[in-house]
Formats: structure tokens, sequence, C-alpha cells
């Protein structure tokens, strides 16, 4: 998915909610938690996210992530220029699942599932 793709599905999605909350004016006030109980169920009912069974790339392994994190700078956006081990984690998350399938982006997924750095994140 391309980040013009992420942006309307977001929007999208916006103008739902919107809508819901202008439907909610005819309910109660004390069966509004209810309301939105309901229509979460329903949500989850009718469009069950698909399951996904792992990563859709190979973690890199950690000879690999060493030499990512220590040899390649960041191409673009805030960081450009800081070696990638330098860049704040929760930024390259964020990238990673913001990004399209540039080869960076595919790379930066790898390095992200690599067995080192997951253990790393739950320390």
């Amino acid at each position: 998915m391309t980040v013009a793709d992420n942006i309307t599905a977001r929007d999208t999605a916006a103008e739902i909610c919107d809508l819901i909350d202008s439907l909610a004016v005819d309910v109660p006030e004390c069966a509004r938690t209810r309301y939105y109980e309901i229509i979460r169920n329903e949500l989850v009912e009718r469009y069950p996210l698909p399951k996904q069974d792992g990563p859709a790339f190979e973690p890199m392994s950690d000879e690999e992530s060493f030499r990512f994190e220590n040899q390649f700078t960041m191409p673009f956006g805030k960081h450009h220029g800081d070696r990638i081990g330098a860049v704040p984690m929760t930024y390259l998350q964020w990238l990673a699942s913001e990004g399209d399938s540039a080869k960076f982006i595919r790379q930066l997924n790898r390095y992200l599932a690599s067995p080192r750095i997951r253990a790393e994140q739950l320390s």
C-alpha cells in the first residue's frame, strides 16, 4: 500500500466515523455507549482483518542488521544523513509502517524484523 492509499483509507474511515457520530444524536444519552459497542461489534464481524502468518519479507540476520545500522544512513526525512543505528526506533517503525515498496523500506522492514532488533525492543 502506498502512502496515498493509506491517506485515502484513513480519510474515508474518518468520514464514516463522522456519519456514525451524526446518527448518534437520535440515540438517548444513556444508550450511547451501547450504540458504539454495537457498531464496533458489527464492524469486527462484517469486516475481519486478514490474518497475517508472519512478515512478508525475510528478517535480516544479526550480521546484516549490524551492517545496516552502521553503514547506511537515512536517505530522506527528519533524520536525513543520520546512521540508521542513531535514528530513534519509534521513527523507524513509523516509517516502515507508512512506506511503500521502495528498496529502502523493504530493507528497513527486514532490519526491524531481525531477531536481534526484536530482542532489543523487548528488553
